[in-house]
């Protein structure tokens, strides 16, 4: 089995604030504090920042930092910037954290995070592998490496995070085409393997044209900047679909209400049913309107990012896994929302009628109308 020269696995990496609010963000604090995180782990070197303008950003925080797996609204974003560093972490180490024996095939990893794209993203490369490593092994190794050694109590004000999947669910190898392109034949730097489908994560190969580049660290260079925005995009909507789940649990809330009214019994029951569903029912349905129309818009922004992204792509690499994300989304059952909170409406609105009849029979019409005026406000 060959070995490929260059092995690289995908995350969504974070590195966040602890801090909470009220407080005043400054961009130089956060790149010094950033720095001297990751340089008090004795086993990472090489650490480079780049792009640092935001050091001149200063601004008030008055609400609490979410992190970014419960909201869109991570905190910093925006940073455009890149992290890159190497960490060495010994197998004993590998095998302690994936309770399983390591396939990395090597203890040194280069990590590079990028904040340039719509989402954080991090491409983690195994260094020197003895033979064809699973570098999905090494994006869950440095992920929980940097959770222990970054979010220690003692360390007040970087927070590591990460957005799942991290891994991303396939491992990349580049390696050297076969020969290079010959007198005639269309010109090409790099090319895209066909997705292989195999047992656990699937396996996508980048073959480089040995005419342009001398190895696969510079044609990596050029891979890493095409890609990075496929990644960034596909980390997006799956953060906006997480993010729904949680919307979902708060509409529903609502709902769980309106049961608990609906399932009352005796005096209680019946005055809940007939004075305070009306409430519940209307707030139920204009909710389920909120979070369907949110969907929608959802949807169409990421669809017109899917064309931008990939109009003019001739060899995009995830795809089929961005696709399946945007046309596949969550299934949230809003009709049978729809459905039950309609009966209930139904329900009412039948036996209120009932009410209003028995009561203008036996107390009179004055009493009667003035109760229909009451009870249906």
């Amino acid at each position: 089995m060959s070995i490929p020269e260059l092995s690289f696995g995908v995350g969504c990496f974070h590195f966040g604030v602890k801090k909470a609010a009220p407080f005043k963000f400054l961009g130089s604090e956060y790149l010094e504090k950033l720095k001297t995180a990751l340089a008090s782990i004795p086993s990472i070197n090489n650490i480079d920042i780049g792009g640092e303008g935001i050091s001149k950003w200063a601004f008030d925080v008055a609400k609490n930092i979410p992190s970014i797996r419960d909201s869109t609204n991570y905190f910093p974003a925006r940073l455009f910037i890149t992290i890159s560093f190497e960490v060495f972490i010994p197998f004993r180490i590998q095998e302690e954290i994936l309770r399983k024996e390591s396939r990395t095939l090597t203890e040194r990893f280069h990590v590079k995070c990028d904040y340039g794209h719509s989402s954080p993203i991090a491409i983690i490369s195994l260094l020197n592998p003895s033979g064809k490593p699973r570098p999905g092994d090494g994006v869950i190794v440095v992920r929980k490496f940097l959770e222990k050694e970054i979010n220690k109590p003692s360390q007040d004000y970087i927070n590591f995070e990460i957005l799942g999947p991290s891994p991303f669910h396939a491992n990349f190898y580049l390696e050297p085409a076969e020969g290079n392109v010959g007198e005639g034949e269309e010109e090409w730097r790099y090319r895209v393997d066909d997705r292989r489908k195999i047992r656990g994560y699937d396996e996508i190969r980048f073959f480089y044209n040995k005419s342009h580049f001398e190895n696969a660290k510079k044609a990596m260079g050029e891979i890493y900047w095409d890609i990075s925005d496929e990644i960034a995009l596909f980390y997006s909507v799956v953060n906006q679909q997480d993010i729904r789940v949680h919307e979902w649990v708060e509409t529903n809330k609502v709902l769980e209400k309106l049961i608990t009214v609906q399932n009352m019994t005796g005096a209680r029951g019946l005055v809940g049913r007939f004075f305070g569903c009306g409430g519940l029912i209307s707030k139920a349905l204009t909710d389920l309107a909120v979070f369907l129309a949110r969907g929608l818009q959802l949807t169409e922004g990421n669809n017109k990012k899917f064309e931008d992204v990939y109009r003019y792509r001739k060899q995009p690499a995830i795809q089929s896994f961005v696709e399946k994300e945007i046309k596949h989304p969550y299934y949230f059952p809003a009709r049978e929302y729809s459905d039950l909170v309609s009966f209930y409406e139904r329900r009412r609105s039948k036996t209120l009628e009932i009410l209003i009849v028995l009561v203008s029979t036996v107390l009179g019409g004055s009493i009667g109308a003035l109760l229909t005026l009451l009870l249906t406000k």
